[in-house]
């Protein structure tokens, strides 16, 4: 009981010190470790913090509840943590709220709702909204608009933007130069990928 005490002392004063993104990284630290144990300490963080109204938590939580791990699948009860956390302002939730409108994750597809979420966090410079953004262009066979938006997510430093680039000029489907390309490559000399997690489509 004691140490579980400490444990909260511990989380409130490193939220008290500023130290809210140090606790929402370490979470996902836990939670990429794959055991029930590391599961449930994440799950502790993140609980602690959604009693702050953190935005990052809420959102985090909202993928756990679409992994099928230690949650059952209910993506009615991701879409509540993910609106929460937009309410908050978080753009990657509301980014979030839009593929599953696109993949039709709540019943019935609705693209336009897909598209009209990820516009408004594209425009507050979101990045995973961008490459939906993209990708939704892409499948549409709307080339240059998909262009458009994998070149600001890639100048943005996203890696599977940068790809899906590089697919197009393969495929002849836009006019890229190699400069640019290898300007844009400059980005990830030293990018350490992470999970991306629903916010990227593909």
């Amino acid at each position: 009981m004691i140490k579980e005490e400490l444990k909260d002392l511990v989380l409130k004063l490193l939220t008290k010190t500023g130290y809210k993104d140090y606790l929402v990284r370490l979470a996902r630290e836990y939670r990429h470790n794959d055991t029930p144990e590391d599961y449930n300490k994440a799950l502790k963080i993140y609980y602690f913090l959604i009693q702050l109204n953190d935005s990052s938590a809420m959102n985090d939580l909202g993928y756990m509840y679409l992994e099928e791990k230690y949650f059952p699948y209910d993506p009615k009860i991701a879409f509540f943590w993910f609106s929460k956390a937009s309410m908050l302002g978080n753009k990657t939730a509301l980014s979030n709220i839009g593929v599953m409108h696109y993949e039709g994750l709540l019943g019935k597809k609705n693209k336009k709702v897909a598209e009209e979420c990820y516009k408004i966090a594209a425009g507050s410079s979101n990045v995973a909204a961008m490459y939906n953004l993209g990708v939704m262009n892409l499948d549409n066979k709307n080339y240059q608009a998909a262009y458009y938006w994998f070149l600001k997510a890639s100048e943005l430093k996203d890696y599977s933007a940068y790809l899906n680039l590089l697919y197009m000029k393969s495929h002849n489907l836009i006019d890229i130069s190699d400069t640019k390309l290898d300007e844009l490559s400059m980005n990830f000399s030293e990018l350490n990928e992470i999970e991306r997690g629903l916010s990227k489509k593909h």
